[in-house]
């Protein structure tokens, strides 16, 4: 059976146009074919189609209305099993506002690795296998995943993001694994099209727990690392941020214009939230 999955989430995949130029689609897009009239048919991963310029394509402007989420999930209620707690999930979807479309969930240790792709989606909701026991990933609530067990009604809520930001658009902020290290702090303006991490220059605890809360959590910070090494390929997009505290996302604090940093690949920001 093909690792649609796998596909899904492959970076990109090359095409090349006439005269040589090399485009790459977005990880959203299942098929990009070339018409006679120099356009493309995209085919995206929930099989919505869309006819694309060849400048759409290069610059990857493709199913938009998809996005990833990915991130660290953590047990907030109920998943107590023989005395012991269920362990936390790293956790990749992709989904449209209305639809979960495709989900791979990873337990983090203790646990052993047994990491599962989606069997089936329907709305908010998904189904996988866990240490070969069957759950319902239910999406439905902002900030919480829902898990059932298909067997025997066993439940147990997650609290991570996957959703709109408070702002309304989608992937205002995220919380992402960049060259090897986990919940690096990045922000999109773009509705999560592209993704820059936040350079450390200025951000403190208030700044922290505004992120927090544009996460979707409470917005009371469990740690803040700063000066983190990310040898990635992540880029920066706001640096010297300042804020009082009120705002409900980053974007509302006082800061540096959007890409117009001096930061390195040692001043990333790594931050866990409480839930």
């Amino acid at each position: 059976m093909k690792n649609g999955f796998a596909a899904a989430l492959a970076i990109s995949v090359s095409t090349a146009l006439a005269g040589g130029i090399q485009i790459r689609a977005m990880e959203h897009a299942q098929s990009i074919v070339e018409r006679s009239d120099g356009q493309f048919d995209v085919t995206c991963l929930d099989g919505i189609t869309e006819i694309k310029s060849a400048e759409e394509v290069s610059s990857h402007r493709l199913c938009e209305h998809l996005r990833t989420y990915s991130g660290r999930w953590t047990l907030q209620e109920g998943g107590i099993e023989n005395g012991r707690p269920l362990c936390n999930l790293d956790l990749s979807l992709i989904r449209s506002e209305h639809s979960a479309i495709q989900l791979r969930a990873d337990l983090v240790s203790p646990c052993t690795d047994s990491g599962v792709e989606t069997q089936q989606c329907s709305g908010l909701t998904c189904s996988l296998a866990l240490q070969d026991r069957y759950f319902v990933f239910d999406f439905s609530i902002t900030g919480k995943a829902v898990l059932t067990r298909l067997d025997d009604g066993f439940t147990a809520v997650y609290r991570g993001h996957a959703g709109p930001g408070r702002d309304g658009r989608l992937g205002a902020a995220r919380l992402e694994r960049v060259g090897g290290v986990e919940n690096i702090l990045q922000t999109s303006t773009d509705s999560g099209v592209t993704w820059y991490s936040v350079c450390d220059d200025g951000f403190g605890q208030v700044e922290a727990a505004v992120a927090c809360r544009e996460l979707g959590f409470s917005g009371e910070v469990s740690s803040l690392n700063s000066g983190v090494l990310a040898m990635g390929d992540a880029d920066f997009g706001w640096d010297d941020l300042s804020c009082s505290g009120e705002e409900t996302s980053l974007s509302d604090c006082a800061h540096q214009p959007w890409r117009t940093e001096n930061c390195g690949v040692a001043e990333h920001v790594q931050l866990f939230c409480a839930p």
